[in-house]
């Protein structure tokens, strides 16, 4: 589970950088 929410950590942290490329969010 750690490993999950690690996961989800760094695609949070660098998805507010690609969220305008990918424009998931």
């Amino acid at each position: 589970m750690k490993q999950y929410l690690d996961l989800m950590r760094k695609v949070l942290d660098s998805g507010v950088e690609k969220s305008d490329r990918t424009g998931t969010g």
